[in-house]
């Protein structure tokens, strides 16, 4: 398993990564950051980080390089960790596999969040 695999709040699945739904006592979760990455115009995906009560979750949504804004994109996750730093360092990879793969990706932070950099 990766150092970057992700820590989750259930066990863990036969493929190595951990997947978790949001605990049940929650409330509503609040997005700490985002990254988009598209490529030739399209946006291919979305990661988004969310607080929740016991840590961070990690949620991704991925469309087709060809679908060209049709079909159903594909959500990806939740993936759950205990730190804001290690769930940071999920979505850096993430966003650094994407660049490798000649996306184009972009950061947004809501504002009254604490920074991530």
């Amino acid at each position: 398993m990766s150092r970057f695999a992700p820590r989750t709040l259930v066990a863990p699945a036969e493929n190595g990564l951990r997947i978790a739904s949001p605990p049940p006592s929650a409330g509503t979760p609040a997005v700490i950051f985002t990254r988009h990455a598209s490529l030739d115009g399209h946006e291919l995906a979305s990661v988004r980080c969310l607080t929740v009560e016991r840590g961070y979750l990690v949620e991704c949504t991925v469309r087709r390089s060809g679908d060209d804004g049709a079909g159903a994109p594909r959500e990806l996750g939740p993936y759950a960790f205990e730190r804001l730093d290690e769930a940071k360092r999920f979505v850096d990879e993430t966003a650094l596999a994407l660049e490798y793969l000649g996306c184009e990706v972009d950061a947004e932070r809501r504002a009254g969040t604490p920074a991530v950099d």
